[in-house]
C-alpha cells in the first residue's frame, strides 16, 4: 500500500501545462502514533521543489499505473506558489540536534539566506551565541557551532539582518561538551 518506490508527486506548470516539477518525498506511510512526530498520521509528505517559478499549478501524485488528482477540470491548476514571505524551518527536520563544538547540522526551511549573522539561545532572552555560516540558499542552511560554545539546550536560532532586526524560530539544538 505504502510503495516509496511506485509513488511520484509532481506539480504540472499551468503556463504550458506539460511542464513538471517533481517532489521530494519526505514520508509516505501509515503513522508512527506519536504525538510529538511530524509523522503521527498516515500521510503524504513531500517538499515543494525550490526551482519553481512563481505561478499556477497542478497538484499530482502518482502511484503504479494510478495518477491521482482532482476529478473536476474546474479544479485543476488551481495551487499557486508564491516567494516565502518569512523565515520558517520545516517540521519534518529532525525535531533536535545534539551536537558538540566543532560540529555542524542543516536545516530546511523558507528564506534561510536571511540576514547577515546567525545566533542561537536558550529562550528569547537568553546570551546569544553566534552559529558559524558553512553554506546557506533560501532553502537549505548548514550551520557549525563554534568550540567553545556553552553546553546547553538552545531552543532558538536567530537570523539578524545588516540593522540588527532578529527573526528568530524555535528548533531544539542540544549542544554538549
Amino acid at each position: 500500500m505504502y510503495d516509496l518506490e511506485q509513488t511520484r508527486v509532481y506539480f504540472v506548470s499551468a503556463a504550458d501545462q506539460t511542464t513538471e516539477y517533481d517532489c521530494e518525498i519526505v514520508y509516505f506511510g501509515k503513522g508512527t502514533g506519536i504525538e510529538s512526530d511530524p509523522f503521527k498520521s498516515a500521510g503524504l509528505y513531500f517538499y515543494i521543489p525550490t526551482i519553481m517559478p512563481v505561478g499556477k499549478y497542478d497538484l499530482r501524485a502518482k502511484n503504479g499505473a494510478y495518477i491521482l488528482n482532482n476529478s473536476s477540470v474546474t479544479y485543476y491548476f488551481n495551487f499557486t506558489i508564491t516567494e516565502p514571505i518569512k523565515v520558517a524551518l520545516s517540521q519534518w527536520n529532525p525535531s533536535s540536534y545534539t551536537v558538540k563544538g566543532g560540529d555542524t547540522f542543516s536545516v530546511r526551511g523558507a528564506k534561510l539566506d536571511t540576514g547577515v549573522k546567525v545566533s542561537i539561545a536558550i529562550g528569547n532572552n537568553g546570551e546569544q551565541m553566534p552559529l558559524e555560516i558553512v553554506s546557506r540558499t533560501a532553502y537549505k542552511a548548514t550551520f557549525k557551532i563554534p568550540v567553545g560554545t556553552p553546553a546547553g539546550a538552545y531552543n532558538r536560532i536567530f537570523f539578524i539582518d545588516e540593522n540588527g532586526v532578529a527573526v528568530k524560530v524555535s528548533k531544539q539544538i542540544d549542544v554538549i561538551e
